[in-house]
């Protein structure tokens, strides 16, 4: 909750202009929406082949972490919750 959220987003932005697969035709965008547990952000951008969409969101996806994790980003955690069905 305590975090710069323009850092972020440039953090982002960042990873996804250095991925293997980006399309660098189309724009790179990042959408923040705030829900009850946190920041979640999205980050909007094309592969340059739409058969490597999974390897593309799966590189996204762990450098993006990886580099907030350096920078000291704390993530949101929801407590997993038990079988919630009554016996």
């Amino acid at each position: 909750p305590d975090h710069d959220g323009r850092y972020v987003k440039q953090i982002l932005h960042d990873v996804a202009l250095t991925s293997v697969y980006l399309r660098i035709a189309e724009p790179v965008i990042i959408v923040a929406s705030e829900l009850p547990w946190g920041t979640q952000y999205r980050l909007k951008a094309y592969p340059i082949d739409a058969r490597n969409q999974f390897d593309f969101m799966t590189d996204l996806t762990l450098r993006g972490k990886e580099q907030l994790s350096q920078r000291g980003i704390r993530f949101a955690a929801v407590p997993a919750i038990a079988d919630m069905q009554p016996h």
